[in-house]
Protein backbone atom coordinates (compact mmCIF):
# COMPACT_ATOMS: atom_id res chain seq x y z
CA UNK A 1 0.00 0.00 0.00
CA UNK A 2 1.77 3.08 -0.72
CA UNK A 3 2.40 6.71 0.43
CA UNK A 4 -1.25 8.39 0.82
CA UNK A 5 -0.71 11.61 -1.63
CA UNK A 6 -0.45 15.07 -0.13
CA UNK A 7 -1.01 18.05 -2.18
CA UNK A 8 1.58 20.18 -3.19
CA UNK A 9 2.21 23.51 -0.64
CA UNK A 10 1.57 26.47 -2.46
CA UNK A 11 4.51 29.21 -2.26
CA UNK A 12 3.38 31.98 -0.09
CA UNK A 13 2.24 35.22 -2.08
CA UNK A 14 3.99 38.30 -0.78
CA UNK A 15 2.99 42.03 -0.76
CA UNK A 16 5.79 44.67 -0.29
CA UNK A 17 5.12 47.92 0.73
CA UNK A 18 5.48 50.89 1.37
CA UNK A 19 8.60 52.89 1.07
CA UNK A 20 11.69 52.06 -1.08
CA UNK A 21 15.38 52.03 1.08
CA UNK A 22 18.54 52.67 -1.12
CA UNK A 23 17.03 49.28 -3.80
CA UNK A 24 16.38 47.39 -0.75
CA UNK A 25 12.68 46.09 -1.02
CA UNK A 26 12.93 46.42 -4.98
CA UNK A 27 16.16 43.86 -5.03
CA UNK A 28 14.41 42.14 -2.37
CA UNK A 29 10.75 41.59 -4.80
CA UNK A 30 12.71 40.49 -7.84
CA UNK A 31 14.84 37.98 -5.39
CA UNK A 32 12.12 36.33 -4.77
CA UNK A 33 10.46 36.66 -8.05
CA UNK A 34 13.58 34.66 -8.67
CA UNK A 35 12.89 31.75 -6.55
CA UNK A 36 9.64 30.74 -7.67
CA UNK A 37 7.76 33.30 -5.00
CA UNK A 38 4.80 35.88 -6.44
CA UNK A 39 6.16 39.43 -5.06
CA UNK A 40 4.35 42.55 -5.67
CA UNK A 41 6.24 45.69 -4.39
CA UNK A 42 3.87 48.90 -4.11
CA UNK A 43 6.28 51.90 -3.66
CA UNK A 44 5.25 55.09 -2.72
CA UNK A 45 8.62 56.26 -2.79
CA UNK A 46 10.27 59.15 -4.74
CA UNK A 47 13.94 59.89 -3.86
CA UNK A 48 15.76 62.78 -4.84
CA UNK A 49 18.50 60.48 -5.60
CA UNK A 50 17.04 58.53 -8.45
CA UNK A 51 17.28 54.66 -6.93
CA UNK A 52 14.22 53.97 -9.58
CA UNK A 53 11.66 56.01 -11.98
CA UNK A 54 8.96 57.09 -9.77
CA UNK A 55 5.46 55.79 -10.00
CA UNK A 56 2.33 58.29 -10.02
CA UNK A 57 1.63 56.99 -6.67
CA UNK A 58 4.95 57.60 -5.33
CA UNK A 59 4.53 61.17 -6.75
CA UNK A 60 1.40 61.74 -5.07
CA UNK A 61 2.70 60.31 -1.89
CA UNK A 62 5.72 62.74 -2.47
CA UNK A 63 3.41 65.47 -2.21
CA UNK A 64 1.54 64.97 0.88
CA UNK A 65 4.76 64.27 2.87
CA UNK A 66 6.60 66.79 1.70
CA UNK A 67 3.06 69.49 2.22
CA UNK A 68 2.72 68.03 5.48
CA UNK A 69 6.45 68.66 6.63
CA UNK A 70 6.23 72.10 5.32
CA UNK A 71 3.21 72.93 7.32
CA UNK A 72 4.57 71.61 10.53
CA UNK A 73 8.03 73.46 9.81
CA UNK A 74 6.96 76.53 8.80
CA UNK A 75 6.32 79.03 11.45
CA UNK A 76 3.89 81.63 9.62
CA UNK A 77 0.24 80.41 10.38
CA UNK A 78 -1.62 81.34 6.82
CA UNK A 79 1.10 79.47 5.05
CA UNK A 80 1.35 76.50 6.81
CA UNK A 81 -2.30 76.25 6.98
CA UNK A 82 -2.04 76.45 3.04
CA UNK A 83 0.30 73.98 2.72
CA UNK A 84 -2.13 71.23 5.22
CA UNK A 85 -4.95 72.20 3.04
CA UNK A 86 -3.48 71.63 -0.12
CA UNK A 87 -2.30 67.96 1.29
CA UNK A 88 -6.09 67.27 2.19
CA UNK A 89 -7.59 66.13 -1.05
CA UNK A 90 -4.55 64.17 -1.89
CA UNK A 91 -4.35 62.42 1.64
CA UNK A 92 -8.20 61.68 0.56
CA UNK A 93 -7.25 60.23 -2.66
CA UNK A 94 -4.30 57.96 -1.40
CA UNK A 95 -6.62 56.36 1.47
CA UNK A 96 -9.30 55.72 -1.58
CA UNK A 97 -6.30 54.13 -3.43
CA UNK A 98 -5.23 52.02 0.04
CA UNK A 99 -8.93 50.58 1.23
CA UNK A 100 -8.79 49.29 -2.32
CA UNK A 101 -5.17 47.81 -2.55
CA UNK A 102 -6.15 46.21 1.17
CA UNK A 103 -9.37 44.77 -0.29
CA UNK A 104 -7.69 43.45 -3.02
CA UNK A 105 -4.63 42.34 -1.27
CA UNK A 106 -6.64 40.19 1.38
CA UNK A 107 -7.66 38.04 -1.63
CA UNK A 108 -4.05 37.69 -3.43
CA UNK A 109 -1.85 37.64 -0.74
CA UNK A 110 -0.46 35.07 2.16
CA UNK A 111 2.35 37.35 3.90
CA UNK A 112 3.16 40.93 3.89
CA UNK A 113 6.61 42.83 4.50
CA UNK A 114 6.10 46.71 5.68
CA UNK A 115 8.90 48.90 5.97
CA UNK A 116 9.03 51.88 8.70
CA UNK A 117 5.40 53.47 9.39
CA UNK A 118 3.18 52.84 6.72
CA UNK A 119 0.85 49.22 6.34
CA UNK A 120 -2.37 48.71 4.06
CA UNK A 121 -5.02 51.73 6.44
CA UNK A 122 -4.18 54.78 8.57
CA UNK A 123 -2.47 54.07 11.51
CA UNK A 124 -2.13 50.41 11.23
CA UNK A 125 -5.80 49.96 11.19
CA UNK A 126 -5.42 46.56 9.21
CA UNK A 127 -2.50 44.66 10.80
CA UNK A 128 -4.94 42.97 13.84
CA UNK A 129 -7.30 41.51 11.14
CA UNK A 130 -4.19 40.34 9.00
CA UNK A 131 -3.29 38.92 11.75
CA UNK A 132 -6.93 37.38 12.76
CA UNK A 133 -6.92 35.78 8.89
CA UNK A 134 -3.52 34.03 9.46
CA UNK A 135 -1.64 36.25 7.19
CA UNK A 136 1.90 36.53 7.67
CA UNK A 137 3.24 39.97 8.43
CA UNK A 138 7.25 40.92 8.90
CA UNK A 139 7.96 44.93 9.67
CA UNK A 140 11.62 46.12 8.65
CA UNK A 141 12.98 48.93 10.08
CA UNK A 142 16.03 50.51 8.50
CA UNK A 143 17.12 53.04 11.22
CA UNK A 144 15.19 56.67 12.05
CA UNK A 145 11.89 55.08 11.12
CA UNK A 146 12.57 53.50 14.68
CA UNK A 147 15.56 55.09 16.16
CA UNK A 148 14.53 57.43 19.54
CA UNK A 149 14.54 60.88 17.81
CA UNK A 150 16.81 62.30 20.56
CA UNK A 151 19.29 59.71 19.35
CA UNK A 152 18.93 60.81 15.98
CA UNK A 153 21.19 62.92 13.80
CA UNK A 154 18.67 64.06 11.61
CA UNK A 155 16.09 64.38 13.87
CA UNK A 156 18.00 66.60 16.43
CA UNK A 157 19.42 69.20 13.84
CA UNK A 158 15.49 69.26 12.73
CA UNK A 159 14.12 70.18 16.16
CA UNK A 160 17.39 71.83 17.55
CA UNK A 161 15.46 74.87 19.10
CA UNK A 162 12.37 72.80 19.63
CA UNK A 163 12.67 70.29 22.30
CA UNK A 164 9.00 69.87 22.53
CA UNK A 165 8.36 68.89 18.81
CA UNK A 166 11.40 66.82 19.53
CA UNK A 167 9.75 64.78 22.05
CA UNK A 168 6.71 64.37 20.58
CA UNK A 169 8.46 62.95 17.44
CA UNK A 170 10.16 60.56 20.10
CA UNK A 171 5.87 59.41 21.10
CA UNK A 172 5.19 59.08 17.52
CA UNK A 173 8.03 56.81 16.63
CA UNK A 174 7.43 55.04 20.06
CA UNK A 175 3.95 54.50 18.87
CA UNK A 176 5.19 52.97 15.34
CA UNK A 177 7.54 50.86 17.31
CA UNK A 178 4.56 49.10 19.47
CA UNK A 179 2.14 48.53 16.89
CA UNK A 180 4.89 46.81 14.76
CA UNK A 181 5.43 44.44 17.88
CA UNK A 182 1.97 43.87 18.81
CA UNK A 183 0.98 42.68 15.16
CA UNK A 184 3.52 41.87 12.82
CA UNK A 185 4.85 37.58 13.37
CA UNK A 186 8.25 39.10 13.13
CA UNK A 187 10.04 42.77 13.28
CA UNK A 188 13.51 42.66 11.69
CA UNK A 189 15.93 45.56 13.45
CA UNK A 190 19.55 46.54 13.83
CA UNK A 191 20.37 46.28 17.47
CA UNK A 192 22.01 49.14 17.69
CA UNK A 193 18.40 51.58 16.93
CA UNK A 194 16.77 49.83 18.70
CA UNK A 195 16.65 51.51 21.90
CA UNK A 196 12.28 51.27 21.57
CA UNK A 197 11.87 48.06 21.18
CA UNK A 198 10.01 46.17 24.32
CA UNK A 199 9.97 42.26 22.46
CA UNK A 200 12.37 40.23 20.89
CA UNK A 201 13.41 41.28 17.07
CA UNK A 202 15.33 39.61 14.32
CA UNK A 203 18.90 41.13 13.59
CA UNK A 204 19.08 43.20 10.82
CA UNK A 205 22.78 42.33 10.20
CA UNK A 206 21.81 38.13 9.79
CA UNK A 207 18.83 39.07 7.13
CA UNK A 208 21.76 41.14 5.35
CA UNK A 209 20.55 43.79 2.35
CA UNK A 210 19.46 42.56 -0.59
CA UNK A 211 22.42 44.31 -2.69
CA UNK A 212 22.86 43.82 -5.99
CA UNK A 213 25.16 46.59 -8.37
CA UNK A 214 23.57 47.08 -12.23
CA UNK A 215 27.25 47.81 -14.03
CA UNK A 216 25.32 49.83 -16.49
CA UNK A 217 24.22 52.38 -13.97
CA UNK A 218 27.96 53.58 -13.95
CA UNK A 219 27.81 55.93 -16.46
CA UNK A 220 28.81 59.16 -15.31
CA UNK A 221 32.17 61.15 -15.63
CA UNK A 222 35.26 60.18 -13.59
CA UNK A 223 35.33 62.95 -11.22
CA UNK A 224 38.60 62.73 -9.85
CA UNK A 225 41.62 64.73 -11.60
CA UNK A 226 44.57 65.16 -9.02
CA UNK A 227 47.32 62.45 -7.85
CA UNK A 228 48.06 60.25 -5.10
CA UNK A 229 45.08 58.25 -3.57
CA UNK A 230 41.52 58.75 -4.31
CA UNK A 231 38.86 59.05 -1.25
CA UNK A 232 35.77 59.48 -1.79
CA UNK A 233 33.10 60.86 0.88
CA UNK A 234 29.31 61.25 -0.31
CA UNK A 235 27.15 61.93 2.32
CA UNK A 236 23.26 61.61 2.06
CA UNK A 237 23.26 64.20 4.95
CA UNK A 238 26.84 65.61 5.73
CA UNK A 239 25.78 67.00 9.03
CA UNK A 240 24.94 63.57 10.34
CA UNK A 241 27.61 61.80 8.39
CA UNK A 242 30.01 63.72 10.19
CA UNK A 243 31.54 65.77 6.73
CA UNK A 244 33.46 68.16 9.12
CA UNK A 245 35.24 65.39 10.64
CA UNK A 246 36.10 63.45 7.76
CA UNK A 247 37.52 66.72 5.80
CA UNK A 248 39.70 67.66 9.19
CA UNK A 249 41.41 63.54 8.55
CA UNK A 250 42.05 64.66 4.90
CA UNK A 251 43.38 67.59 5.96
CA UNK A 252 45.86 65.61 8.65
CA UNK A 253 46.76 63.18 6.18
CA UNK A 254 47.87 65.88 3.79
CA UNK A 255 50.00 67.55 6.41
CA UNK A 256 51.73 64.28 7.16
CA UNK A 257 53.11 64.19 3.74
CA UNK A 258 50.25 61.89 2.29
CA UNK A 259 49.13 62.76 -1.80
CA UNK A 260 45.02 62.62 -1.63
CA UNK A 261 42.68 63.03 -4.19
CA UNK A 262 39.68 63.80 -1.85
CA UNK A 263 36.40 64.15 -3.58
CA UNK A 264 33.19 64.78 -2.00
CA UNK A 265 29.53 64.47 -3.38
CA UNK A 266 26.26 64.96 -1.99
CA UNK A 267 22.68 65.31 -3.59
CA UNK A 268 24.02 64.03 -6.60
CA UNK A 269 21.88 61.45 -8.89
CA UNK A 270 22.74 57.63 -7.97
CA UNK A 271 25.10 57.07 -10.99
CA UNK A 272 27.21 59.84 -10.70
CA UNK A 273 27.73 58.59 -6.78
CA UNK A 274 27.90 54.51 -8.48
CA UNK A 275 31.21 56.17 -11.22
CA UNK A 276 32.81 57.56 -8.40
CA UNK A 277 33.04 55.04 -6.55
CA UNK A 278 34.59 52.89 -9.74
CA UNK A 279 37.11 55.71 -9.84
CA UNK A 280 38.41 55.50 -6.69
CA UNK A 281 40.43 53.98 -4.34
CA UNK A 282 38.52 53.84 -1.07
CA UNK A 283 35.36 55.28 0.55
CA UNK A 284 35.02 56.94 3.83
CA UNK A 285 31.28 56.54 4.79
CA UNK A 286 30.30 57.83 7.82
CA UNK A 287 31.98 58.65 10.84
CA UNK A 288 29.22 58.42 13.38
CA UNK A 289 27.40 55.29 12.10
CA UNK A 290 25.49 52.68 14.37
CA UNK A 291 25.66 49.55 11.26
CA UNK A 292 29.14 48.51 9.72
CA UNK A 293 27.80 48.59 6.13
CA UNK A 294 24.89 50.78 4.68
CA UNK A 295 24.18 51.17 1.32
CA UNK A 296 27.04 53.53 0.54
CA UNK A 297 29.34 50.79 1.51
CA UNK A 298 27.50 47.85 -0.01
CA UNK A 299 27.97 49.76 -3.47
CA UNK A 300 31.66 50.06 -2.88
CA UNK A 301 31.79 46.62 -1.62
CA UNK A 302 30.59 45.26 -5.01
CA UNK A 303 32.79 47.30 -7.05
CA UNK A 304 35.48 45.85 -5.37
CA UNK A 305 36.40 49.01 -3.02
CA UNK A 306 37.18 49.14 0.77
CA UNK A 307 35.29 51.00 2.88
CA UNK A 308 36.34 53.17 6.07
CA UNK A 309 32.96 53.42 8.50
CA UNK A 310 33.33 54.66 12.25
CA UNK A 311 30.91 54.72 15.02
CA UNK A 312 30.55 54.17 18.85
CA UNK A 313 28.92 50.92 17.98
CA UNK A 314 32.15 49.63 16.74
CA UNK A 315 33.17 49.52 20.79
CA UNK A 316 30.24 46.80 21.20
CA UNK A 317 29.17 44.86 17.97
CA UNK A 318 32.51 42.37 17.89
CA UNK A 319 30.85 40.90 21.51
CA UNK A 320 27.62 40.89 20.34
CA UNK A 321 27.99 39.11 17.17
CA UNK A 322 29.57 36.38 15.50
CA UNK A 323 32.73 37.40 12.84
CA UNK A 324 30.93 35.89 10.51
CA UNK A 325 27.99 38.61 10.22
CA UNK A 326 30.33 41.61 10.21
CA UNK A 327 30.47 43.02 7.15
CA UNK A 328 34.06 43.45 6.27
CA UNK A 329 34.58 47.12 6.44
CA UNK A 330 36.81 49.22 8.56
CA UNK A 331 34.50 49.85 11.49
CA UNK A 332 36.43 51.92 14.37
CA UNK A 333 35.64 54.38 16.71
CA UNK A 334 35.05 58.18 15.68
CA UNK A 335 38.75 58.98 17.28
CA UNK A 336 40.56 56.43 14.94
CA UNK A 337 39.10 58.12 11.61
CA UNK A 338 42.54 59.59 10.93
CA UNK A 339 44.45 56.06 12.14
CA UNK A 340 42.13 53.85 10.09
CA UNK A 341 41.98 55.91 6.71
CA UNK A 342 46.25 56.64 6.84
CA UNK A 343 46.14 52.81 7.44
CA UNK A 344 44.23 52.29 3.98
CA UNK A 345 46.50 54.92 2.75
CA UNK A 346 49.50 53.63 3.11
CA UNK A 347 49.06 50.08 2.32
CA UNK A 348 47.77 49.21 -1.32
CA UNK A 349 47.72 45.58 -0.65
CA UNK A 350 45.72 45.74 2.42
CA UNK A 351 43.01 47.89 0.68
CA UNK A 352 42.52 45.16 -2.45
CA UNK A 353 42.40 42.56 0.08
CA UNK A 354 39.59 44.40 2.23
CA UNK A 355 37.80 45.37 -0.79
CA UNK A 356 37.89 41.57 -2.12
CA UNK A 357 36.53 40.35 0.98
CA UNK A 358 33.43 43.19 1.67
CA UNK A 359 33.48 42.05 -2.61
CA UNK A 360 32.95 38.28 -1.36
CA UNK A 361 30.55 39.06 1.34
CA UNK A 362 27.65 41.11 -0.47
CA UNK A 363 28.13 38.20 -3.40
CA UNK A 364 27.93 35.54 -1.14
CA UNK A 365 26.14 36.41 2.27
CA UNK A 366 23.54 39.17 1.16
CA UNK A 367 23.08 38.53 -2.11
CA UNK A 368 19.67 39.08 -2.91
CA UNK A 369 18.94 35.34 -3.18
CA UNK A 370 20.61 34.16 0.18
CA UNK A 371 18.14 37.78 1.81
CA UNK A 372 15.43 36.76 0.37
CA UNK A 373 15.81 33.12 1.35
CA UNK A 374 16.11 34.41 5.23
CA UNK A 375 12.84 36.11 4.72
CA UNK A 376 11.24 33.20 3.64
CA UNK A 377 12.12 31.06 6.62
CA UNK A 378 10.47 34.31 8.75
CA UNK A 379 7.42 33.91 6.63
CA UNK A 380 7.48 30.07 7.30
CA UNK A 381 8.04 30.80 11.02
CA UNK A 382 11.62 28.97 10.80
CA UNK A 383 13.41 31.15 12.94
CA UNK A 384 17.08 30.06 14.32
CA UNK A 385 17.55 31.31 17.71
CA UNK A 386 20.73 33.38 16.78
CA UNK A 387 19.01 35.48 14.62
CA UNK A 388 16.95 36.42 17.49
CA UNK A 389 17.91 39.59 19.96
CA UNK A 390 16.13 40.29 23.36
CA UNK A 391 14.86 43.84 23.76
CA UNK A 392 16.92 43.48 27.13
CA UNK A 393 19.82 42.98 25.32
CA UNK A 394 20.01 46.24 23.77
CA UNK A 395 22.34 48.74 25.56
CA UNK A 396 24.12 50.95 22.82
CA UNK A 397 23.19 54.75 24.06
CA UNK A 398 24.73 56.77 21.22
CA UNK A 399 22.44 56.61 18.55
CA UNK A 400 23.32 57.57 15.29
CA UNK A 401 24.78 60.97 13.16
CA UNK A 402 25.68 62.86 16.68
CA UNK A 403 28.91 63.01 18.76
CA UNK A 404 28.77 62.00 22.55
CA UNK A 405 28.65 65.47 23.37
CA UNK A 406 25.39 65.83 21.11
CA UNK A 407 23.71 62.72 22.46
CA UNK A 408 24.09 64.00 25.92
CA UNK A 409 23.13 67.67 25.62
CA UNK A 410 19.82 66.16 24.10
CA UNK A 411 18.94 63.80 26.19
CA UNK A 412 19.63 66.47 29.40
CA UNK A 413 17.40 69.14 27.51
CA UNK A 414 14.21 66.03 26.88
CA UNK A 415 14.74 65.47 30.33
CA UNK A 416 14.39 69.00 31.68
CA UNK A 417 11.29 69.44 29.61
CA UNK A 418 9.73 66.06 29.89
CA UNK A 419 11.31 64.25 32.79
CA UNK A 420 12.73 60.88 32.59
CA UNK A 421 9.99 59.14 31.53
CA UNK A 422 10.07 61.35 28.20
CA UNK A 423 12.69 58.89 27.34
CA UNK A 424 10.53 56.57 26.60
CA UNK A 425 12.46 53.38 28.07
CA UNK A 426 10.92 52.32 30.63
CA UNK A 427 11.10 48.75 29.46
CA UNK A 428 14.40 48.56 29.58
CA UNK A 429 15.51 49.86 32.70
CA UNK A 430 18.97 49.28 32.84
CA UNK A 431 19.27 50.58 29.03
CA UNK A 432 17.24 53.94 30.64
CA UNK A 433 20.03 54.20 33.96
CA UNK A 434 22.69 54.06 31.67
CA UNK A 435 21.77 56.70 29.49
CA UNK A 436 20.93 58.83 32.50
CA UNK A 437 24.30 58.43 34.27
CA UNK A 438 25.59 59.40 31.38
CA UNK A 439 23.68 62.36 29.97
CA UNK A 440 22.44 63.86 33.75
CA UNK A 441 24.10 61.59 36.50
CA UNK A 442 22.62 64.02 39.02
CA UNK A 443 19.24 62.67 38.49
CA UNK A 444 19.97 58.94 39.29
CA UNK A 445 20.25 58.08 42.69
Amino acid sequence: MGEPHLPPVRPPRVFIGFTEVAGYFGNLQSALRSLGIRADFVDESHHAFQYRRPSLLAVLANFIHTALRRSAETRNRPTAAAWWVAALPLRGAKAIVHCWLFAAALARYDAFIFCGGDSLLPRNADLPLLRRLGKRVIWVFTGSDHRPPYLDGIAVRRYRNDIASLIVEAGRVKARVSRAEQHADWVVALPASSQFHSRPFVNFLRMGIPFVLDQRLVVGANPFSGDGTRILHAPSEPGSKGTRWVRDCVQELRAKGYALDYVELSGCPHAEILAAIANCDLVIDDVFSDTPMAVLACEAAALGKPTVVTGYYADLIRDELPTAWIPPTMFEAPSQLAVAVEQLVADEARRAELGSRARRFVEEQWSPRAVAERFLRLIAGDVPGDWVVSSRDVQYLHGGGLTKRQVSETVRHVVAAGSDAALLLDHNPLLKEKLLRFAVPHVVP
